[in-house]
């Protein structure tokens, strides 16, 4: 299955998206983007959303994040587990889609909800769980997928 993710909102706390999965449509919120120091094409580890490209997703799981999907990039630096990154490159691993409903919650992944909201602290995603238990029924936990991110004009 080919999944998209459009980019809606791009701010100093958060990024948020649009994620559809045939029928399915999710809120997305991930951290905002921050370049690498190091100079990096995959932002900074654990404090930026992944770049926007062509990824394939690999079914991972973790005590921490069960039956979640790994991004998958070489080509942007992202790879599903460190021991999948090339010794001497400056990459990421283990960048996933899972719940959570603030960008604190994701450490650089993406987290998936029904709604979203706004506070004067800053915006959330709601129902995270519920919304991964729909994107998962909607694909199955398997190779074979792909995730195009994309920033909207």
């Amino acid at each position: 299955m080919k999944l998209l993710l459009v980019r809606d909102y791009h701010g100093t706390d958060c990024t948020l998206g649009v994620l559809t999965a045939g029928a399915v449509i999710l809120q997305t919120m991930e951290c905002p983007w921050i370049l690498d120091p190091d100079g990096g094409l995959c932002g900074m580890p654990f404090k930026s959303c992944v770049p926007a490209g062509d990824y394939a997703l690999v079914p991972h799981n973790s005590p921490d994040h069960p039956k979640t999907f790994a991004l998958f990039a070489p080509s942007l630096d992202i790879f599903d587990v460190p021991q999948h990154v090339p010794p001497g490159v400056m990459a990421r691993s283990e960048c996933l889609i899972h719940q959570g409903n603030y960008a604190s919650n994701v450490e650089g992944c993406i987290a998936v909800g029904l709604h979203r909201a706004r506070y004067a602290s800053g915006s959330m995603v709601t129902n995270s769980i519920d919304a991964l238990e729909m994107l998962l029924a909607a694909v199955p936990w398997m190779p074979g997928h792909t995730l195009t991110i994309s920033n909207a004009p």
